[in-house]
């Protein structure tokens, strides 16, 4: 399943933290500092990091990722990194392979 920018307008989550959730979730791609202590359920972190758009989206922002993202995507500072490295090990598993057809 793919995550797309287009629902999350009725989820509130702003448009600035569009593409970076749907980057980390599609393709790991490491979001910027708030989203992650976001995903990483790190309340501290976030709300040091908020902008104020995201002060204000905090609440919708976690109940998208609650109703939308699967639970092993998020959650955790060790969920977070499991689902970065599984992502770049992807990556590197589909560089190889390119690689190798090159090759041939």
């Amino acid at each position: 399943m793919k995550i797309l920018t287009e629902g999350m307008d009725a989820w509130k989550v702003p448009g600035h933290d569009q593409q970076g959730l749907a980057a980390y979730y599609n393709e790991g791609t490491p979001p910027g500092g708030f989203l992650l202590c976001v995903l990483e359920n790190d309340l501290k972190g976030a709300c040091s990091r908020a902008d104020e758009m995201n002060k204000r989206a905090l609440w919708d922002i976690v109940n998208y990722l609650y109703n939308v993202f699967p639970m092993g995507s998020w959650g955790s500072k060790e969920i977070v990194s499991h689902w970065l490295a599984y992502h770049a090990d992807r990556r590197a598993k589909l560089a190889q392979e390119k690689s190798d057809v090159k090759k041939e």
